[in-house]
């Protein structure tokens, strides 16, 4: 006997739909759910976030009241996703419990219960989310298997038929029910008329006794209705879609093979042989793993869409001003609806509008540490003895390189060599007296394998638009130089086909850090990429075999990654329309990349610039090749439509950096 089961996720704030049509989504897709339960006798489970069902209840009270009549029957079960649809990863902790405790107060108002299981929103998972959920009190959660075995492929395929454990990143787990994205997707063309039943049920295949499968859990605003998001949605035809699922189940609940079940009766099956593996369902290659194909990805929420870098930057500073200000539930609820996935995908122009009208209302200044160019006494390289004369200190600590065009500063513990060639890159950055470099640019011919036979840069830019020529600061600079509290900067100024570009690093001589600071004036910028703040580490001054990253992905404390030897492309594009796979949330603006005895930790202020982080391993002879990068613009379906960006004007970018060991 197969166990089937299902919940279809309720969403009034799907991206495509306006808010005048939600009523009709309640008639033509909600109702028609309940009756399925009532008329047909099928458990199901459904989800909703609490926002979705306020609105439910303000346009059709009547559905709340049947809803309330069904769980307390046993027939309904409801699933939890916080008072919104937002992005885990991508949102810092305080964030995601507020939402998720607030949902929950929501659901006890609206419906009298408080659910056991959560769904992870958009399937966006990350090992802090089980620390979350565990902490707001939830049993168990709902998480795609597809990706989670994409992640980890020595997985025996059995576990998919079967509760498990997710591992959190505090050491704690969580009871874990399976959704089937290719199981959902082959339901969904079941309804459109794509498949047969005899078809579809073909699909259904286990091994052993009394597994269980989802066959849905997905969007119900598409059956009998077409939300407008793609162009290639199926076409709405005459049949009646909803009667073509009463048709589905009244078909498993006829067959002797199936057997219907609520998604809570999976953790009846703990006791299975297959059951009750703790597993780990991200890795370092896929640290936040999405539902569905690979154009899914984390990326979909943080820099895409009409502008998620400007609509995460504003949350990240009304977050911060909320924190220094008591906020009621409703003030905190109205400023989590900033934080919604939809408003990052396919939105549509007058949401988006209102979004941006909301922006403006609240605007605040842009949180970043003011470095007053003008006030310095800048100097250009070329008379520095200028300044040696009223800083004499500097003399044995600043030397400019006229053959090899290089600024090197010796400070106590670490020496900066910056390449006036090639933009004020970091040519290399070692401790002092060492033989070799911690960072630095490595020249083509270190690596054998053709495909790594260029020269790979540290503390640049690369812009890249669709069948244009990459735009870098790659360029031979003046360069200029000030002291300022013991501190060196130096600056280059140069162009750009879009505007003015400024560098300015800024060093600690007597100390192990240091820091980046990239100013654009560009008034828009066609649709690309946008990446920055680069780190090539030197492969023979770390230990392989402890090589690790650490960053937050919407949790308390940092998430940590043994890279291991696994291959590592967050930056790969998919395919021509999305530019990349993955990334790193850096909910707190922190990243760390070391070994067991060594680290750079890299900060910056998510409320100036909402980056995300990336990395870039492989194994090349004569060792290894690790990069750290950050990206501020990638590209997808969400953002195909956009055609330029206006984020980057006047805008800076401002990296620190520590060097421990």
């Amino acid at each position: 006997m197969m166990n089937l089961f299902a919940f279809f996720h309720l969403n009034l704030a799907y991206s495509s739909i306006e808010v005048e049509q939600r009523a009709e989504v309640i008639r033509k897709c909600y109702w028609p759910l309940l009756d399925i339960v009532e008329d047909k006798d099928i458990p199901l489970g459904f989800e909703a976030s609490g926002h979705t069902l306020r609105e439910i209840e303000r346009l059709s009270p009547e559905w709340i009241e049947k809803a309330k009549r069904l769980i307390a029957a046993g027939n309904l079960e409801l699933i939890a996703s916080g008072w919104i649809q937002c992005i885990g990863p991508l949102v810092p902790w305080e964030v995601n419990l507020d939402n998720q405790l607030l949902g929950l107060t929501e659901y006890k108002k609206m419906l009298g219960i408080s659910p056991d299981i959560v769904l992870v929103n958009e399937q966006a998972y990350s090992r802090s989310m089980v620390d979350l959920y565990l902490e707001v009190g939830f049993q168990s959660i709902l998480m795609e298997w597809e990706n989670a075995l994409s992640a980890n492929c020595g997985w025996p395929e059995s576990y998919r038929y079967y509760p498990q454990y997710a591992l959190g990143n505090e050491g704690k787990r969580i009871k874990l029910i399976w959704n089937q994205s290719i199981l959902f997707q082959l339901f969904q063309r079941y309804v459109f008329g794509e498949l047969s039943i005899g078809e579809y049920v073909n699909n259904l295949t286990g091994s052993g006794e009394d597994v269980s499968l989802c066959i849905y859990g997905n969007d119900t605003e598409i059956f009998n209705f077409r939300p407008g998001r793609y162009h290639t949605e199926a076409v709405l035809g005459d049949e009646d879609e909803w009667v073509r699922i009463k048709d589905l189940f009244s078909f498993f609940k006829a067959s002797k093979e199936f057997n219907l079940i609520l998604p809570s009766e999976v953790l009846g099956m703990y006791g299975s042989t297959n059951a009750a593996q703790t597993l780990s369902l991200e890795s370092g290659a896929q640290p936040i793993p999405v539902k569905k194909q690979n154009k899914y990805n984390i990326n979909r929420w943080a820099n895409t869409g009409r502008d998620d870098f400007t609509l995460n930057s504003f949350c990240y500073r009304n977050y911060k001003d909320s924190k220094l200000r008591k906020l009621s539930d409703e003030e905190k609820k109205k400023d989590l609806l900033l934080w919604s996935s939809d408003l990052r995908t396919h939105i549509t122009d007058k949401r988006w509008n209102n979004v941006i009208s909301e922006i403006k209302n609240r605007r605040y200044e842009r949180e970043e540490k003011k470095i007053e160019e003008n006030g310095f006494n800048w100097v250009p390289v070329s008379s520095i003895s200028e300044l040696i004369d009223e800083n004499p200190e500097l003399n044995s600590k600043v030397i400019v390189s006229n053959k090899s065009q290089e600024v090197i500063i010796n400070g106590e513990q670490l020496q900066w060599v910056f390449d006036l060639r090639r933009g004020l890159a970091l040519k290399r950055l070692k401790e002092s007296g060492a033989k070799v470099p911690i960072i630095c640019t490595l020249p083509l011919g270190y690596y054998k394998d053709i495909q790594y036979a260029a020269d790979f840069y540290s503390g640049h830019f690369i812009l890249e638009i669709p069948n244009k020529h990459k735009v870098t600061d790659l360029n031979g600079v003046d360069c200029f130089i000030s002291v300022d509290n013991n501190l060196i900067s130096i600056m280059s100024l140069q162009e750009s086909p879009f505007g003015p570009v400024k560098k300015i690093w800024t060093v600690d001589p007597y100390g192990w850090t240091f820091k980046l600071r990239l100013s654009v004036k560009w008034p828009e910028v066609p649709l690309g990429t946008f990446r920055m703040g680069h780190l090539t580490l030197f492969p023979e001054y770390f230990d392989r075999k402890s090589l690790f990253y650490a960053t937050h992905n919407g949790g308390r404390k940092l998430e940590r990654f043994l890279i291991n030897d696994e291959e590592i492309q967050h930056l790969n594009p998919v395919n021509s329309l999305i530019s990349s796979r993955s990334a790193l949330g850096c909910t707190e603006g922190e990243v760390e990349i070391g070994d067991k005895t060594r680290k750079i930790r890299v900060q910056f202020n998510p409320g100036n610039m909402a980056l995300t982080g990336h990395i870039h391993y492989k194994k090349v002879m004569p060792g290894y090749f690790v990069r750290l990068g950050f990206s501020a613009m990638e590209m997808d379906d969400t953002s195909a439509r956009v055609k330029v960006r206006r984020s980057f004007s006047n805008r800076s970018f401002e990296f620190s950096y520590k060097f421990t060991k």
